[in-house]
């Protein structure tokens, strides 16, 4: 396997304490003439200047908000987000008595307006979904295949169909030229965007939950049941396996690609160096060592992390607690993502609810996201159409500037867009009134309402 190369600031090669009951000190990274040193500076404070002042003696607890709304009929199994964050891919399983009964479907979403905009329905159920760095293909993976689509129209490519089955987690490399998919016991490679099929590597006969690729697409981590082992990419060499203090499910691995992050059912969540997969510590918490899923920001200095239907912020690597807040009141976090600039959190539920929150303050970033045919006959959504695609929002929703409403409701009366404006200079923003479908004034903000009535700019 060639070299790695060396990143710019690589928290591997920081000695980080074994788990103790004392508070560990703060350190920050200091270049020195030959190598990295650490520097007794705080931590904490660095990481200030990027996610707000951090108090690492309180915790913030968030006010519990609830969620109506559902953006699938049930669970929500997956959610992958475009490298410009401005798109949402989001996956579930739809199913009767039995888990042969079900199938899925992959719904597309604009960010931050949160519109959807298209469904993909799919034979099996929706395992796990994927994006690729250019934001031009996604894959989606359930039972014994792999599916790619366009972006952004979401039109089936093609469908892959490998070794194994069950198709539980989806990984693409940084430069966009490879695919890993996990499942049964079977790791397999498939090249993009062509989708050929390039490699096969035995895992585990139970199955794999989890998969994370290095920055630099050279190492690919795998989790089942209790155990984490590491491969070279794209040969798929064993390089290392590692025990795990409970079932591990999530895998996330930093920006610098030097520590590896893992959590599950029954067990804390863990810190790895990499390559070689050697423990660095585990984050204290005496409340609950169940991880159901994980998120990390972009820069690398917060952790996010499901647990029941709680949301914690850690700030990295020490694991000191931000904030923890309660996202779903009823079900459980099943999927979690954050957008390239670190402003957005996107979480999805066990029934269906997918919310958006603005981060650091971790304030709602939205009402949840609506799809009208996930949700009970006397739900409304209003539609406008922008860039040649049709979108769908909740009633009342505001519409982009340029965006032309249509006027209709997917279900019920008739729609009406109701603007609104600032003052404009001494004679203020004025009632319009025009036909339904007319584009917006320049400065208005329109807002669907599904009622009957003419369609009306205010």
């Amino acid at each position: 396997m060639e070299a790695r190369r060396k990143p710019a600031d690589r928290l591997s090669e920081v000695n980080l304490p074994a788990p103790s009951k004392e508070k560990p000190a703060m350190f920050a990274l200091g270049r020195g003439e030959r190598d990295w040193l650490l520097t007794r500076r705080s931590f904490v404070g660095a990481t200030a200047a990027a996610f707000g002042a951090i108090s690492s003696s309180r915790v913030v607890e968030a006010q519990t908000l609830g969620c109506r709304e559902r953006a699938h009929r049930e669970q929500v199994s997956s959610l992958a987000l475009t490298p410009d964050g401005r798109t949402l891919v989001s996956g579930d399983r739809i199913g009767e008595s039995t888990p042969w009964d079900y199938t899925g479907s992959v719904k597309l979403w604009k960010l931050p307006e949160g519109a959807h905009y298209a469904t993909r329905l799919e034979p099996n159920p929706v395992r796990a979904v994927a994006v690729s760095p250019n934001g031009r293909l996604f894959a989606s993976g359930g039972y014994d295949e792999v599916r790619l689509y366009n972006l952004p129209d979401g039109t089936l490519y093609k469908t892959l169909k490998g070794e194994g089955s069950f198709v539980r987690a989806l990984a693409v490399t940084p430069d966009g030229k490879l695919l890993a998919s996990g499942g049964g016991g079977t790791i397999n490679l498939w090249s993009l965007p062509d989708g050929e099929l390039i490699g096969s590597f035995s895992d585990w006969s139970h199955g794999v939950d989890a998969l994370a690729i290095s920055p630099y697409g050279d190492l690919l981590a795998s989790s089942a049941g209790r155990e984490i082992k590491l491969w070279s990419l794209p040969d798929g060499r064993l390089l290392n396996v590692c025990g795990t203090g409970g079932y591990t499910n999530s895998l996330v691995i930093n920006a610098d690609g030097g520590l590896l992050i893992s959590g599950g059912y029954g067990q804390p969540i863990e810190l790895r160096y990499l390559p070689d997969g050697g423990f660095a510590l585990s984050f204290p918490d005496e409340r609950d060592f169940s991880s159901t899923t994980l998120a990390i920001s972009p820069d690398g200095g917060l952790l996010v992390s499901g647990h029941g239907g709680s949301i914690r912020l850690w700030a990295m690597p020490w694991g000191d607690e931000i904030k923890r807040f309660q996202a779903f009141e009823y079900s459980s976090v099943t999927g979690m993502g954050i957008t390239s600039d670190g402003k957005i959190l996107v979480t999805g539920s066990g029934d269906g609810r997918i919310k958006l929150w603005s981060l650091p303050e971790c304030e709602p970033f939205s009402s949840c996201l609506v799809d009208v045919a996930s949700n009970p006959e006397d739900k409304q959504g209003a539609q406008y159409e922008q860039g040649g695609i049709l979108h769908t929002v909740p009633c009342g929703s505001p519409i982009p500037q340029g965006a032309t409403c249509t006027c209709n409701c997917v279900r019920g009366n008739l729609c009406s867009c109701v603007g609104y404006t600032p003052a404009i200079g001494s004679g203020g923003g004025g009632t319009i009134t025009l036909p339904c479908g007319s584009p917006i004034p320049p400065g208005y903000i329109c807002t669907c309402n599904c009622i009957s009535r003419p369609c009306t700019i205010t």
